[in-house]
């Protein structure tokens, strides 16, 4: 499933300070899992056992609607799609005052 150019992708999630997933990281992973369940590339038990591993690395848990934000503002400064790039799902220092991050620089 993890192809080895994955790897650093994969760790630095889990080397930062704090991790934020919105509100639907949960039910896209799952999504994500039963698709491969669905063509045969894991197996129900593999799959679970993936979600479990998924599932500690968030540290909260925020609402989407703040960081659909935080993403709209990232997307206006690069003039690119909002979730083009998983902006939702990187690991990142949280902003004390995202309205201010919508203005472009």
């Amino acid at each position: 499933m993890r192809l080895p150019t994955a790897k650093p992708v994969i760790e630095k999630p889990e080397q930062a300070n704090l991790v934020l997933v919105p509100q639907l990281y949960f039910s896209e992973t799952a999504n994500a899992l039963w698709k491969y369940i669905s063509h045969k590339q894991l197996s129900a038990e593999q799959a679970s056992e993936q979600y479990q591993h998924v599932c500690v690395l968030p540290d909260q848990t925020i609402s989407d609607q703040t960081l659909v934000l935080e993403a709209l503002s990232l997307a206006y400064m690069a003039t690119g799609s909002c979730f083009k790039n998983n902006l939702n799902y990187l690991p990142r220092n949280p902003r004390e005052d995202t309205e201010k991050s919508i203005t472009r620089k």
